[in-house]
């Protein structure tokens, strides 16, 4: 049908527009799904009809408390403790040594797993470079190289330091099809909101008893000042965050005593629109389209290998220029979606 309302009914549509029934259609039905899911990924996270503003709510429960207030840490280790950086010569052997890679003997020094490329010369070590750093071996230990008469011997004079990191687990896991998160709200009461003595109530009260008793644009004002002192006060109205939708996760980045059990917290958020829900995206124009010339690409794709294969009746085959045909055709599409199809930036200004 003209207008789809599943993905059977999109990959229909799409094949009767490069030709099917009529022409044969040398593209799997895997691949076909694989291209609808690329092509709706790609008008949910770039259009502006594949999403929708939400307001989410959360209460906190007493695990959110505990993290919030640092009671649960994390520890994260940096770069590896005591790997080797730097070595000196202090016994070169006597002789039977060549060169080539030697591993540290078990028990030579305090780490393991180092192994060194040495160099040398009638039968003697000449060189030393480090070839696998290891770990946990210290300043001033000592390793012993067997293989030669007389152990040759090396001392460590330099390894990377130990570098500790703790992060604290501030944050609260967000459903993935949250595309992004514009605010967050904290529901608790203030000294300019939300109070009968607040700055903003008592403006209300004694400059607006009557309206036209102020000029608007002052009033504007105002209440865009005290919205910022709100927000840099930091008393719970405004709640600075942090988010990034690969990661799922919403830390937030404030007063630890400000989040009690029981309070909620409020995202101002765009959601991704599920096709399973709102059927309607299936038959939007853009995806239509592109998916259309996801096919039609994939389709040369497939036929490229047989380029000049003769057919009966002496025709030929050119996937190339199908494969060209598609692929300007995506790239079109997708430079359309930046012009006319995705929302501006969210400029912020002051």
């Amino acid at each position: 049908m003209a207008q789809p309302t599943t993905k059977t009914e999109l990959k229909d549509y799409c094949l009767r527009r490069l030709g099917a029934p009529v022409l044969e259609i040398n593209v799997d039905d895997d691949q076909i799904d694989d291209l609808i899911d690329d092509a709706i990924q790609l008008f949910q996270e770039r259009h502006f009809d594949g999403v929708e503003r939400m307001f989410l709510k959360h209460k906190l429960t007493a695990s959110d408390v505990a993290k919030f207030r640092g009671l649960d840490q994390e520890q994260l280790l940096g770069t590896a403790t005591g790997a080797i950086l730097t070595v000196k010569i202090m016994e070169e052997g006597t002789s039977g040594y060549s060169t080539g890679t030697i591993a540290a003997n078990i028990g030579m020094g305090s780490g393991s797993n180092a192994t060194f490329d040495v160099t040398a010369k009638d039968g003697k070590i000449t060189e030393v470079e480090v070839n696998n750093a290891g770990i946990n071996y210290l300043v001033e230990d000592e390793i012993t190289f067997t293989g030669g008469s007389g152990d040759a011997k090396i001392q460590i004079t330099g390894v990377q330091e130990q570098t500790e990191w703790e992060e604290r687990d501030n944050f609260l896991p967000i459903p993935p099809q949250v595309l992004g998160v514009n605010r967050v709200f904290g529901v608790k009461g203030s000294n300019i909101r939300s109070n009968l003595f607040g700055l903003e109530y008592q403006l209300f009260l004694n400059d607006l008893y009557q309206f036209g008793s102020v000029d608007i644009l002052s009033y504007f004002m105002t209440k865009t000042y005290l919205e910022t002192l709100d927000m840099v006060l930091n008393n719970g109205a405004f709640i600075p965050f942090r988010f990034n939708r690969r990661a799922d996760r919403l830390y937030i980045d404030t007063d630890r005593l400000m989040l009690d059990e029981g309070s909620y917290l409020i995202i101002d958020c765009h959601r991704l629109l599920d096709p399973q829900t709102y059927t309607e995206v299936y038959n939007d124009p853009f995806l239509k389209k592109y998916t259309t010339a996801l096919i039609k690409r994939q389709w040369g794709q497939n036929l490229i290998k047989f380029k000049g294969a003769q057919l009966p009746g002496g025709l030929t085959m050119n996937g190339r220029e199908l494969y060209d045909d598609g692929n300007s055709e995506v790239m079109k599409i997708e430079d359309e979606i930046t012009s006319t199809y995705e929302l501006p930036p969210n400029w912020e200004i002051g």
